[in-house]
């Protein structure tokens, strides 16, 4: 079946290759967290869009999943690529992609905060055609990061999934919220969402979905707590530091 899925009105902006790098470095969570995937979906097919060089897919490759594809722009290098460069697509992810199958798992972590507002209904229908199960996370209201157009509670994306017929399978979080192997930000955000038609095929999944769910429920991790409460890291707390600094002087010269 093909059709086109999504299209946005903002072109994707384009990235630094040190945006990339970070890919490598979000294998080292991805190798933590699909072993529980692994156990909830048995996926043996998984897509990931906006894979960057491919280190969430690698990890599948790794946990025993032969058949992997990626998507993502003309800015990531080929021969930084963590993956095949045959399981690649090069694709704007603010542009129309024919779907021409479905995967066991799709695949898209840290992404949809990169896309304007208008393009987060379709880009939630695209990975909704994909996949009857979707490993998500995106960016909280604050976080911070490269070109963030739209960082939204969990509960906005579980809305924009529920429209498409699926249900919030959010027991990862917990799961990983204490795993000093796991980045803050995948602890903080990373839920499973699965199509409700299709949730009894998923036995583990539909244990976890009734009993381990925490339904989207805003979270904010401790690290990143302290770096946003932390005085050095905002400007307004260096600005009061500063005007103090300058006042003490000024009585020091009377």
């Amino acid at each position: 079946m093909s059709s086109v899925i999504f299209a946005c009105l903002a072109e994707m902006p384009k990235y630094k290759r040190k945006f990339y790098e970070s890919s490598r470095e979000g294998m080292v969570s991805a190798r933590e967290i699909v072993p529980a995937v692994m156990n909830l979906v048995k996926p043996r097919s998984v897509v990931d869009l906006g894979c960057g060089v491919g280190g969430w897919l690698a990890a599948f490759l790794e946990a025993g999943v032969d058949d992997v594809t990626g998507y993502d722009g003309e800015w990531v290098h080929l021969d930084d690529l963590l993956i095949p460069q045959k399981s690649f697509h090069r694709h704007d992810l603010s542009r129309p992609l024919p779907v021409e199958r479905v995967f066991d798992l799709a695949v898209s972590v840290e992404v949809a905060e990169h896309l304007r507002a208008e393009c987060a209904l379709p880009f939630v229908q695209t990975l909704t055609r994909l996949s009857n199960v979707v490993l998500f996370s995106a960016a909280i209201p604050f976080q911070g990061g490269t070109n963030h157009f739209n960082e939204q509670w969990p509960a906005y994306w579980a809305q924009l999934f529920a429209k498409n017929g699926f249900v919030t399978a959010d027991c990862l979080r917990m799961k990983f919220w204490n795993n000093p192997h796991v980045k803050w930000w995948y602890a903080q955000n990373i839920m499973l969402f699965v199509s409700e038609a299709h949730l009894g095929s998923y036995p583990a999944l539909l244990d976890a979905h009734r009993k381990e769910n925490l339904w989207g429920v805003s979270l904010v991790h401790p690290k990143r707590w302290e770096k946003q409460a932390d005085p050095r890291n905002l400007r307004l707390g260096r600005s009061i530091k500063q005007c103090f600094s300058v006042v003490a002087r000024s009585f020091g010269k009377r």
